[in-house]
């Protein structure tokens, strides 16, 4: 993106608004994903991503 706004094919200050909203709204859906999903996976029993055996 950023050689095609160099090369003018693109508008910088666009581009930059554009990139700047979707790493915002990125983490915000992130963040709302492990919110969701976070405490199933820590709180299950026999997880096999995160064994509570293997942490103490």
């Amino acid at each position: 993106m950023g050689a095609l706004s160099a090369g003018g094919e693109l508008n910088l200050i666009l581009s930059i608004i554009i990139l700047s909203i979707a790493a915002i709204l990125g983490d915000t859906v992130n963040y709302h994903i492990g919110k969701y999903i976070g405490p199933k996976i820590f709180n299950k029993e026999s997880s096999r991503l995160f064994n509570k055996k293997t942490f103490n």
